[in-house]
């Protein structure tokens, strides 16, 4: 371990930064945000940025837990976000693997320059930002016929191959799946639907 860096330490550890760890925290289970209301701004109330006051003080909603929470949620894929109506555990569950498809790459000295974003928010490591672009994936749905999973993972290489179609790219530059979930099952035809993201 002591040869790898601390990003690749985390990565090979399976442990999440500081700052994933809050971002991961911020977002809402969802059972609690359909239990509260849209509060709108009513024509009496003052927002942050309508007070004569010094930008320090200005800028404090940035930092809080109803600014960042939905900017995050909001950068997840749209399979995490569409969960409704499940345990707290299978939405976690669901979040974590899609949490590891992007890098986590907290600043570091002698390694920030090498971010591949802005910075290591989940926000900023889902897309582009400041100039910079995010892990770049690819989302594909699709029919496979239904087998154990450990056999559907001996066969990325084929999953691969039918998406590279898929995607318009030659099959060299699709690299591997790195998450997917069963979308549904049809027993009559002996298929099921598989939400597969691959990362380039």
């Amino acid at each position: 371990m002591k040869d790898l860096s601390y990003w690749d330490r985390l990565k090979r550890l399976g442990l999440y930064s500081q700052q994933r760890r809050r971002d991961r925290y911020c977002v809402e289970d969802p059972g609690e945000a359909g239990s509260r209301s849209n509060r709108q701004r009513t024509p009496g109330e003052t927002k942050w940025s309508d007070w004569k006051a010094p930008e320090r003080v200005r800028s404090l909603p940035a930092s809080n837990l109803g600014h960042n929470g939905p900017k995050i949620f909001n950068s997840l894929p749209k399979e995490v976000r569409d969960i409704e109506g499940c345990p707290v555990d299978i939405f976690e569950g669901v979040l974590d693997k899609s949490l590891k498809t992007l890098r986590d790459e907290p600043p570091v000295s002698g390694y920030t320059g090498n971010c591949r974003a802005a910075s290591n928010s989940i926000p900023d490591q889902t897309g582009p930002s400041k100039g910079r672009t995010g892990r770049k994936h690819w989302w594909w749905t699709t029919t496979v016929r239904m087998e154990p999973l450990d056999a559907f993972n001996k066969n990325k290489k084929k999953i691969n191959e039918k998406m590279s179609i898929c995607c318009g790219l030659p099959f060299e530059f699709i690299g591997d799946i790195v998450f997917y979930h069963i979308i549904s099952t049809d027993f009559s035809t002996d298929q099921y639907n598989i939400h597969a993201s691959i990362q380039l």
